[in-house]
Protein backbone atom coordinates (compact mmCIF):
# COMPACT_ATOMS: atom_id res chain seq x y z
CA UNK A 1 0.00 0.00 0.00
CA UNK A 2 1.35 3.80 -0.73
CA UNK A 3 1.18 6.58 1.56
CA UNK A 4 2.15 10.15 0.80
CA UNK A 5 3.33 11.65 3.97
CA UNK A 6 3.18 15.02 4.64
CA UNK A 7 5.84 16.39 7.30
CA UNK A 8 6.20 18.96 10.11
CA UNK A 9 7.89 21.05 7.59
CA UNK A 10 5.55 20.68 5.31
CA UNK A 11 7.39 18.47 2.78
CA UNK A 12 5.66 15.70 1.49
CA UNK A 13 6.56 11.97 0.18
CA UNK A 14 5.31 8.87 -1.43
CA UNK A 15 6.33 6.07 0.70
CA UNK A 16 5.50 2.07 0.57
CA UNK A 17 4.38 0.64 3.55
CA UNK A 18 5.95 -2.54 5.08
CA UNK A 19 2.50 -3.25 7.26
CA UNK A 20 -0.71 -1.51 8.46
CA UNK A 21 -3.00 -1.36 11.47
CA UNK A 22 -5.00 0.67 13.53
CA UNK A 23 -2.15 1.45 15.73
CA UNK A 24 0.30 2.91 12.90
CA UNK A 25 2.01 1.99 9.90
CA UNK A 26 6.08 1.09 9.18
CA UNK A 27 7.55 2.97 5.81
CA UNK A 28 9.94 1.95 3.71
CA UNK A 29 12.62 3.95 3.50
CA UNK A 30 16.92 4.95 3.48
CA UNK A 31 15.89 8.24 4.68
CA UNK A 32 13.74 8.13 8.05
CA UNK A 33 13.39 11.67 9.80
CA UNK A 34 13.41 12.12 13.28
CA UNK A 35 11.81 10.57 16.29
CA UNK A 36 9.22 12.83 17.13
CA UNK A 37 8.61 14.37 13.85
CA UNK A 38 4.65 15.09 13.66
CA UNK A 39 2.93 13.54 10.04
CA UNK A 40 -0.01 14.01 8.34
CA UNK A 41 -0.16 10.56 6.62
CA UNK A 42 -2.88 9.56 3.37
CA UNK A 43 -2.90 6.02 3.12
CA UNK A 44 -3.73 5.07 -0.65
CA UNK A 45 -5.52 1.79 -1.16
CA UNK A 46 -6.58 0.28 -4.50
CA UNK A 47 -9.82 -1.98 -4.70
CA UNK A 48 -10.90 -4.01 -7.45
CA UNK A 49 -14.41 -4.73 -7.56
CA UNK A 50 -15.75 -7.57 -10.47
CA UNK A 51 -15.13 -6.55 -13.74
CA UNK A 52 -14.45 -3.14 -12.97
CA UNK A 53 -11.60 -0.60 -12.83
CA UNK A 54 -9.95 0.18 -9.71
CA UNK A 55 -10.81 2.85 -7.65
CA UNK A 56 -8.47 4.61 -5.24
CA UNK A 57 -9.57 5.31 -1.63
CA UNK A 58 -7.16 7.56 0.81
CA UNK A 59 -7.37 7.57 4.67
CA UNK A 60 -5.74 10.57 6.16
CA UNK A 61 -4.66 10.09 9.73
CA UNK A 62 -1.94 12.49 11.76
CA UNK A 63 0.83 10.40 13.75
CA UNK A 64 4.18 10.96 15.04
CA UNK A 65 7.51 8.81 13.58
CA UNK A 66 8.03 6.59 17.01
CA UNK A 67 10.95 4.04 16.02
CA UNK A 68 13.67 4.09 13.02
CA UNK A 69 15.72 1.45 11.53
CA UNK A 70 17.96 1.02 9.22
CA UNK A 71 14.89 -0.20 6.66
CA UNK A 72 12.64 2.57 7.34
CA UNK A 73 10.44 4.63 10.02
CA UNK A 74 6.88 3.59 12.26
CA UNK A 75 4.45 5.66 12.09
CA UNK A 76 1.96 5.70 15.68
CA UNK A 77 -1.54 7.23 14.42
CA UNK A 78 -2.78 9.78 17.25
CA UNK A 79 -6.01 8.03 17.51
CA UNK A 80 -6.57 4.51 16.95
CA UNK A 81 -7.77 3.78 13.53
CA UNK A 82 -10.79 1.36 12.62
CA UNK A 83 -10.39 -0.27 9.03
CA UNK A 84 -12.92 -2.62 7.86
CA UNK A 85 -12.94 -5.33 4.74
CA UNK A 86 -9.31 -3.84 4.18
CA UNK A 87 -6.71 -6.55 3.23
CA UNK A 88 -2.75 -5.41 2.40
CA UNK A 89 -0.57 -7.27 -0.09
Amino acid sequence: MKAIVTFDDTTSHEYETLNVSGDGAFLITDKAKPIGTKVLISLIMESVLKNQDKEKTAITVEGTINRCTSHGMAVCFDRRQYFSGIRSG
